[in-house]
């Protein structure tokens, strides 16, 4: 049974045949979770590689057969995890205080805008 069964497993996760024969089940374990973990990434990377190669297929195609004059479709400006990064990024106290005071600023500006064109008009 090990020797058919748990060694090849244990190879494929990454564990040496003699540290296989030389260790206790939980010393094991980690290595399992080790392949889990490489299992996930690999995935995760080709499904990043698929919506970037559907992008670079869906834009030269949109762009060889777009009717003319309509907009030409554009190329992934980013990466997508600098993408996902920038959309959740969590603000530091001195970005949002900062963040606030350019909301108010903005109003002031409107409000002045406001008035001017009121003056103007009446």
């Amino acid at each position: 049974m090990y020797r058919k069964e748990l060694l090849p497993q244990c190879l494929a996760a990454g564990l040496s045949e003699d540290r296989f024969w030389n260790s206790y089940p939980r010393e094991i374990e980690p290595y399992f979770e080790a392949m889990k973990l490489r299992r996930k990434l690999e995935d995760e990377s080709q499904y990043m590689q698929y919506i970037y190669y559907s992008n670079a297929i869906e834009v030269a195609l949109g762009n060889a057969f777009r009717k003319k004059g309509s907009k030409p479709y554009e190329h992934m400006q980013e990466p997508l995890l600098a993408k996902y990064e920038k959309e959740h990024h969590v603000l530091t106290e001195d970005e949002k205080k900062e963040s606030v005071k350019s909301l108010f600023a903005m109003l002031g500006e409107m409000q002045n805008n406001f008035e001017n064109h009121k003056k103007m008009a009446g």
